[in-house]
């Protein structure tokens, strides 16, 4: 199915089923089945619906939904707000500053070129940011979160006891750990600083020295950091909010 040069509405139902919305800002349901949808150039809001579906923005700044399923989905160029959904879902921002969410499931999130928010969700993630200032949380789960080139921030604001989070490439004096002092979801304490200010935020994370890196550890969750010293780490690589 195949819209035109305006403004479409195009549903596809209970198959397998084909969408092009071409120029215009479209809205495109895919519903039941495994669907490809294309919303081409323009403002297009894309929703999977129900299924395995392949989803391509286009050219615009696009909504994209995944919904169920393990969904593909590109945003393209523009600044687009992408959600996963529930399933394994594979997502690329594209270029612009783009804000996705992973949802529920191991998802595979790339930002693409921007300054993108990434938001891994649930379960195991894996995230990489891009060229251009990102931020990055990578929500509950084992995270591998890769910031790529210019200055990355990466968010944390809850800690489970076992969990592991690995950031492949934190750069000690660009970078920066933002820390919650308090669980903004159960309002719960993740850290204190003793009444000794910044630097006693950072004496309480727990840096040491692995083989693999530098390891904080809060409450039992381990941020790992690949490839830094612990010794270069202090108050400028940190934010505590």
């Amino acid at each position: 199915m195949n819209g035109d040069a305006g403004n479409d509405s195009l549903g596809g139902g209970l198959g397998n089923d084909t969408l092009n919305g071409g120029d215009g800002n479209d809205t495109m349901g895919g519903g039941f089945g495994d669907d490809l949808l294309s919303g081409g150039t323009g403002a297009d809001v894309v929703a999977g619906g129900a299924g395995n579906d392949t989803l391509d923005g286009g050219d615009g700044n696009d909504s994209i939904s995944g919904s169920f399923g393990n969904d593909v989905i590109n945003g393209g160029v523009g600044n687009d707000q992408i959600g996963g959904g529930a399933g394994r879902d594979t997502i690329d921002g594209g270029a612009g500053n783009d804000q996705i969410g992973g949802g529920e499931g191991d998802d595979d999130i790339s930002g693409g070129a921007g300054n993108d928010f990434l938001a891994g969700g649930g379960r195991n993630d894996v995230i990489d940011g891009g060229t251009g200032n990102d931020t990055i949380n990578g929500g509950a789960g084992n995270d591998i979160m890769t910031g790529g080139a210019d200055a990355d921030i990466f968010v944390f604001s809850a800690f489970v006891d076992g969990e592991l989070d690995v950031i492949t490439d934190f750069e000690d004096g660009t970078d920066r750990l933002l820390i919650r002092i308090v669980n903004p979801d159960t309002g719960e304490v993740n850290i204190s600083n003793g009444g000794n200010g910044l630097q006693g935020f950072v004496d309480a994370l727990g840096i040491t020295q692995a083989d693999e890196g530098a390891q904080i550890n809060v409450n039992g969750q381990i941020i790992l950091l690949e490839g830094v010293d612990a010794s270069v780490l202090g108050v400028d690589d940190f934010q505590f909010l």
